[in-house]
């Protein structure tokens, strides 16, 4: 369906306040207590959030100021007082204050985890401490965060686990490992999986095509493309019946049955009926779910958290909900002046004839294309941008799923000037930054007055 829509004038007023609540963070009631516009954000990590200004990354802090500028092309959250950044091709470390401690110089970074972060030097793996300083030299090929006091490593094709005076406790022996969970890691060994403690004690599992991490005392289990749960002794406590199981979060696992997903407490009874089109794990006693493409939280009896459904949500960190909410391209950045669809040609017909002398302009764009996301959230809330277009022309809004037959947009988003209903006096393809189209916005303004 092609929804068109006729805006005689930009209204500024209008335009920022919706502009403020597109997207931001809720608390637990369902409110907007942290009102964004930015390109993106992500979850509040030790009360700082890494937001996207101009493709660039910096962080919030939980009063919506900007903390740590935008500078960086890439960040990852805070964890332990640090976060990782990228700086030119190189990452590093700064501190909440935004200082760089550990200097950028690594090929990769991952956060810090018990007091120590995995670094990556000429493709071999090596650990450093909170001063920068390598405690275990780059010499995996692979390696991961160390988790409960142990980190896995990959040697010679197979898996074991060092602690972090390089100690190998674990012989790399294994075809698949991954990481320690309530005091076991699951392993692979020839072709079967199963687990074992700290002290290498091994015990075998019913013979099953996959097997995760324990949680909460149970693991999800695979056998004959069925899904249930054992116990730590590898009893089977949920016999193996549904299309998929997750681990117990919140005293809650997540099972999908019938093409559905919802939950099951640990005696197998299912407390949310599976009725969602997808599912997150519980996190701070609630549920991410969608249904029809739409996204909202459920509590632990299965309500809705609110009435409102989100086109994009996140799982609740620190007491907090990043949501962009469903509204279109034109509801978020125009007045609504004509709700009912129109044809193309009686749109163009409406511009001309309210335009008083200003030209119109017609904006291709689609829902879920990067770049007409970022015409949106960075040149058309430009308030220069914005005011040459309140003064000398008219814009006619295409948001579209299915492309015109008679005029082929070749991409999105698509800028078309038009003079006498002539849509190829000026047509613009993909995003531009502010400065380049302001120079076109007045290239095109000159053209209009010579040739008139």
């Amino acid at each position: 369906m092609i929804k068109w829509m006729l805006l005689i004038s930009l209204l500024i007023n209008t335009l920022n306040a919706y502009v403020s609540y597109e997207k931001g963070f809720i608390n637990k009631k369902g409110d907007f207590v942290i009102k964004l516009d930015y390109q993106n954000a992500e979850s509040f990590h030790e009360g700082l959030a890494a937001v996207k200004i101009n493709n660039k990354w910096g962080f919030i802090n939980r009063k919506n100021t900007l903390v740590i500028p935008a500078q960086y092309s890439y960040v990852q959250s805070f964890s332990e007082g640090l976060a990782v950044v990228q700086i030119g091709k190189k990452y590093g470390f700064i501190d909440t204050k935004g200082r760089v401690v550990i200097q950028a110089k690594y090929d990769n970074a991952s956060k810090f985890s018990e007091g120590v972060a995995k670094i990556k030097k000429n493709d071999l793996y090596g650990f450093i401490n909170k001063k920068g300083k390598i405690i275990i030299e780059p010499q995996y090929t692979y390696a991961e965060s160390f988790n409960e006091h142990l980190a896995k490593v990959k040697i010679n094709n197979r898996y074991g686990f060092i602690n972090k005076k390089n100690k190998l406790v674990i012989p790399a022996k294994f075809e698949a490992a991954f990481e320690f969970s309530d005091g076991l890691i699951r392993i692979k060994e020839n072709g079967r999986w199963g687990y074992m403690d700290k002290k290498g004690k091994i015990f075998s599992i019913p013979k099953s095509d996959w097997s995760g991490l324990f949680h909460e005392g149970f693991a999800a289990i695979e056998i004959n493309s069925k899904w249930g749960a054992i116990d730590t002794r590898g009893n089977i406590k949920i016999k193996p019946q549904y299309q998929h199981l997750t681990t117990f979060y919140n005293g809650l696992a997540r099972i999908k049955k019938d093409g559905k997903y919802g939950f099951i407490n640990k005696k197998n009874k299912i407390v949310i009926t599976p009725i969602f089109d997808n599912a997150e794990n519980f996190q701070e006693n609630l549920a991410l779910v969608s249904k029809n493409r739409k996204y909202f939280f459920i509590t632990k009896t299965g309500q809705s958290l609110t009435k409102e459904k989100y086109r994009y949500a996140e799982s609740f960190s620190e007491g907090l909900a990043f949501v962009k909410k469903k509204v279109s391209f034109e509801e978020a950045y125009y007045a609504k002046i004509n709700k009912t669809a129109l044809k193309y040609h009686k749109t163009l017909d409406e511009a001309f004839k309210h335009n008083k002398g200003k030209k119109p302009i017609v904006l291709f764009v689609v829902d879920g294309c990067p770049q007409c996301e970022n015409l949106r959230t960075i040149d058309l809330a430009n308030k220069e941008i914005i005011d040459i277009l309140n003064k000398d022309f008219v814009v006619v809004i295409n948001e579209i799923t299915t492309l015109p037959n008679k005029y082929a947009v070749q991409a999105t988003p698509a800028v078309w000037f038009i003079k006498d209903q002539n849509p190829m006096f000026q047509v613009i393809y993909g995003f531009q930054n502010v400065e380049t189209f302001k120079k076109i916005f007045n290239q095109v303004k000159k053209e209009f007055h010579k040739n008139k």
